[in-house]
């Protein structure tokens, strides 16, 4: 038998299956229901007049149907995430190896060139101290 904990989690979809399996029922029918699967039974009795037990197992498959899609979209979505978080430690592998790169030829260029390098070191910081002084001052 369907229960209530069923069709909790899809009730959107479970809605659009309902109307569609029993034509004669309006939106408003349904969502007066709000999810009560007795309301819905005797709603669907008084409209129809089919009986319980039949409108029970309609229902019980309905929701088997919907708990199925729900998994087959839950099952997409961690695909994607698994795919998105295998593309992200790419880059951030791709990343790392560019900064590795970088430092090394930056360590390359001061052991081949000591004195251009502390030139340059000595005139990054003249001109950045001669800015904050600049600031500072205003």
């Amino acid at each position: 038998m369907i229960n209530q904990d069923m069709i909790n989690g899809t009730w959107t979809e479970f809605q659009g299956k309902v109307r569609k399996e029993w034509g004669q029922l309006t939106d408003n029918d349904v969502e007066e229901c709000q999810g009560s699967v007795e309301q819905l039974i005797g709603l669907i009795q008084r409209k129809t007049g089919q009986a319980r037990d039949d409108i029970e197992q309609t229902l019980q498959r309905l929701s088997e149907d919907s708990a199925s899609f729900a998994a087959q979209a839950k099952s997409v979505v961690h695909q994607a995430a698994e795919q998105a978080n295998a593309r992200m430690h790419e880059g951030m592998d791709h990343a790392a190896e560019s900064l590795r790169n970088g430092y090394r030829d930056a360590e390359k260029a001061v052991q081949d060139r000591p004195l251009e390098s502390v030139a340059v070191a000595f005139g990054s910081g003249l001109i950045a101290g001669v800015i904050v002084g600049l600031i500072v001052r205003k």
